[in-house]
């Protein structure tokens, strides 16, 4: 299988951190918290990886109350490493969460098109993420903020030895 070169161990936490860290410098007025928990090293591309990280960070700020925190949580599971970036913003109506990752899709709100941009960041996140194998999922309500997931493979292939 060509992966392309997106293939290598990476740390995750290690992104998560970086991200964060460049994030609080450019924005100090925002409180981003940042949370890791277990064995945080994936299989995909640093820099992909990086990328959706900082355009779901950049969208959290872009859309919540400034003073409302942003919350990163970096974990792991039998099925590889998440990355949640959680906001507190307005939330996303239920009529267009399958819409979000579409290219040029942005929210019709008066809220949301003032924060500007052109409708590609989460489209250009998934796919970075299906580029190394991983996922995006959106949990979201109404006034209640929302919850981007990012979920990469585990670490090391298991070969089954007979």
């Amino acid at each position: 299988m060509d992966d392309g070169g997106h293939d290598a161990i990476i740390d995750v936490q290690m992104i998560a951190e970086r991200v964060a860290s460049d994030f609080r410098t450019a924005n100090p007025e925002r409180v981003i918290v940042l949370e890791a928990t277990g064995d945080c090293r994936s299989r995909g591309d640093e820099l992909f990886v990086g990328q959706i990280v900082s355009n779901l960070v950049s969208n959290a700020i872009k859309y919540a109350p400034s003073e409302e925190p942003i919350e990163i949580h970096v974990g792991t599971d039998e099925n590889g490493t998440m990355v949640s970036v959680t906001d507190h913003g307005p939330g996303i109506p239920a009529s267009e969460v399958d819409r979000i990752f579409d290219r040029f899709h942005r929210l019709g709100n008066v809220l949301t098109r003032a924060a500007g941009g052109t409708g590609l960041g989460l489209y250009i996140a998934r796919q970075l993420a299906a580029a190394v194998g991983g996922t995006i999922v959106v949990e979201s309500a109404l006034g209640g903020g929302s919850t981007f997931t990012l979920r990469l493979r585990p670490p090391a292939r298991l070969v089954a030895v007979s």
